[in-house]
């Protein structure tokens, strides 16, 4: 047991110092919240197109906010938000063309969403860094 609680402490420790690692963290967070609301939305019948925007945008608030305040430590305001929301627009204009492009080949609407993410994941790190959260 105490082993565990070794291993555990270490890979937290690792992880608060670690901003790639932070990055990973709040992004699996992120992304477990919009993946389950979007497989909550279809799962109620709600079009395909509904189901990916709305979960998308739980995402980008739990992103958001996570990447700000804990991965990057950075500052807030209006400039800083309304850069990430128009990265955000672009990113789900994004999103709905690959999803429907992917179900459209015959993959399912569950693939094709965590397919979609992990591009867009990738992608948003570097453009974070570079672009919105620097200081």
């Amino acid at each position: 047991m105490n082993y565990i609680v070794t291993i555990t402490r270490k890979l937290t420790e690792k992880i608060m110092t670690n901003r790639v690692l932070r990055f990973l963290a709040s992004g699996g967070t992120a992304a477990a919240s919009e993946y389950a609301m979007f497989s909550f939305l279809l799962v109620l019948d709600a079009p395909l197109l509904i189901a990916n925007t709305l979960s998308f945008m739980t995402g980008l608030t739990i992103s958001y906010n996570l990447n700000r305040l804990w991965v990057f430590e950075s500052s807030g305001g209006r400039v800083r938000f309304a850069t990430y929301a128009a990265l955000a627009t672009a990113n789900l204009f994004v999103s709905n063309l690959a999803i429907f492009a992917i179900v459209d080949v015959g993959v399912s609407a569950f693939i094709a969403k965590i397919l979609v993410m992990g591009l867009i994941a990738i992608n948003n790190y570097f453009l974070y860094a570079k672009f919105i959260f620097k200081d």
